[in-house]
This record gives C-alpha cells, structure tokens and sequence, in this order.
C-alpha cells in the first residue's frame, strides 16, 4: 500500500474512527435505497440485486487503481452501501 501513497497505519485513533463513520453511516443511505428500488415497478427486487452486486463487483475492481487513503475509504463505503442494499432486499 505504500507504493500507491496510502498512509502507513500510523493516523490517530480519532482518524481509525473518523474513517470508520464514513464507512459505515451511509450504509443508512443504503437501506432507503434498497426500499426505494424495489418498491418501484420497473425495477423490484431482482434489478436490485443486479444493480447492487455490479456496484460491488466494479468497486472491488476500483481498488487496484486506488492512489490514496481517501479512495480506499470511499470505495469502502461503496461497497458497504451496496452491501447493504444487497441485504435489505433479499
């Protein structure tokens, strides 16, 4: 993770959590996305999932063209907002 500019793991325990905040609370935004998607007619609970699991899928694959903390906890909270959406709809 060096190579890429990634910090060393050497931030504060107020950094660890700052980033643990960015990560997980749009996970909320995730849950009313979820409700949304399958309530509407065209779309229901299997484009949901479709559409969940490609946005898992390319952002796994973003990860390899990260350059710095910042995108690591961005594609983070991607990731678990379309986690999410991929739990409530099930």
């Amino acid at each position: 993770m060096l190579r890429n500019n990634v910090d060393s793991g050497q931030g504060t325990v107020t950094d660890t959590y700052r980033q643990y905040i960015y990560i997980y609370l749009p996970g909320i935004l995730g849950a009313f996305l979820a409700l949304l998607s399958v309530q509407l007619p065209l779309i229901g609970r299997k484009w949901s999932l479709v559409f969940s699991a490609l946005c898992q899928g390319i952002s796994m694959a973003m990860y390899t063209q990260v350059k710095s903390t910042a995108g690591y906890v961005g594609l983070n909270a991607l990731e678990y907002i379309m986690q999410t959406v991929s739990e409530v709809v099930k």
